[in-house]
């Protein structure tokens, strides 16, 4: 498409959210016409920029990301189109009280915006408040898990915190700059996410519980079922996919192998059984290491070799002579 390829007209630039130094910094050329005013700081662990944007035509803007983390935009006025490569582009309307929500890895973005005013407000997080927002927000962990490399942005579904996080930053914009403040800031957020863990607790409470046979059912079929060429999957990860928290998956495999098994020792064995069954189907070595989520090949054979007592190459050159 015409408008993918389109020169730059707006460079916006993120510094890097976790070092607490360095300002956004926005550019643009001279053609079309645009009126920018940008306003930003810094609230301890996190950056707040209001962004207002008025060009006389249509213009592409270029959002550059130096550091992965969670940026929730909430647009006000106006309306963009999100481009995306190898995705349909995003249509997004201003709206007041919720929040878009990105989990972004460094990178370019780009955005279009027809003419008119535009007025944006992005509050971004790094790594180490996105962690915290992933143990209270598990809703998030099944979407982070689904991003594929060639995909621009994953855009998060809209739950109860967003309501809360959108109010909560647009009332923010009208604070004054103070130190006092700033800690005030903080508190408020902790605040937020403690009634969301609150909210899903009492979810979880009212809903029935599993017994630990259905666990282990559960991370058996959730195992499989993603064990082939998607990203990899930690056992805490694929425990969040169950609803379940990694103690208790533990005490499940504890009770049903008689302390036999435990859920790391039982998902590398799927894995290398896995390996066994593509590897024996005719699958290249590197591709097999690539599909169960292995960093390279070495680390996957070396991995094979300990759990098998021979080579990867056994089982892909003479299948009939590996031990069933």
């Amino acid at each position: 498409m015409e408008k993918k390829n389109r020169p730059i007209d707006v460079c916006l630039h993120f510094p890097s959210l976790s070092l607490h130094r360095g300002n956004l910094q926005v550019s643009h050329t001279s053609s079309p016409a645009i009126q920018i005013r940008l306003k930003q700081r810094r609230i301890i662990h996190y950056l707040l920029m209001e962004l207002h944007l008025h060009p006389e035509t249509s213009l592409r803007m270029e959002i550059n990301i130096t550091e992965v983390g969670l940026y929730y935009f909430l647009i006000s006025e106006g309306n963009l189109s999100i481009v995306r490569q190898g995705a349909e582009d995003i249509s997004w309307q201003a709206n007041t009280t919720e929040c878009q929500v990105f989990y972004l890895k460094p990178g370019q973005y780009y955005v279009q915006l027809e003419s008119g005013k535009h007025s944006i407000t992005c509050f971004a997080v790094p790594v180490a408040w996105f962690e915290l927002l992933s143990q209270v927000l598990p809703v998030l962990n099944s979407y982070i898990q689904q991003m594929h490399r060639h995909q621009v942005a994953i855009i998060f579904p809209r739950h109860r915190l967003a309501e809360a996080m959108a109010t909560w930053i647009a009332d923010l914009k009208n604070l004054r700059l103070t130190s006092r403040l700033d800690l005030n800031d903080f508190h408020s957020l902790n605040n937020i996410l403690a009634q969301y863990d609150q909210h899903l607790q009492e979810l979880l409470d009212k809903s029935p519980r599993k017994t630990y046979q259905q666990i282990v059912v559960d991370f058996y079929t959730y195992s499989m079922r993603h064990m082939i060429g998607g990203p990899f999957h930690t056992v805490a990860q694929i425990a969040a996919e169950i609803n379940c928290t990694p103690k208790t998956l533990a005490r499940a495999f504890a009770a049903v192998t008689n302390r036999e098994m435990t859920p790391a020792k039982f998902y590398h064995t799927l894995r290398m059984k896995t390996a066994v069954r593509l590897l024996t189907a005719g699958e290249p070595i590197a591709q097999v290491a690539e599909q169960l989520g292995y960093a390279d090949t070495p680390s996957f054979s070396k991995a094979y070799f300990s759990c098998f007592g021979h080579n990867p190459s056994l089982a892909k050159n003479n299948p009939n002579a590996v031990p069933k």
